[in-house]
């Protein structure tokens, strides 16, 4: 009974380890962009359907408290920026 309960244990390992997958996402390469034109200080971004947007509370120093008004919200799509809300 011992060698049938060994040998079913080392049976059911085998066949779990050979079924599985190794996943290679990992290693995967991914483009990195910088902006940096026309852009101060980043305050928040978010993603959406390839397009990434880039808010900025506006001033000279990051300080989201400021009272200068000139924040805005960028829209990056590939290499291309565009102002989409103005100060």
């Amino acid at each position: 009974m011992n060698n049938f309960t060994t040998s079913f244990f080392t049976i059911s390992l085998l066949m779990t380890m050979s079924s599985c997958s190794i996943d290679n996402s990992a290693s995967k390469a991914y483009e990195v962009t910088t902006i940096d034109s026309g852009a101060k200080f980043c305050e928040g971004t978010t993603a959406n359907s390839g397009q990434i947007y880039f808010s900025n509370f506006g001033g000279e120093s990051l300080n989201p408290l400021n009272s200068d008004s000139k924040g805005y919200i960028m829209q990056i799509v590939g290499d291309t920026t565009q102002i989409l809300i103005p100060a």
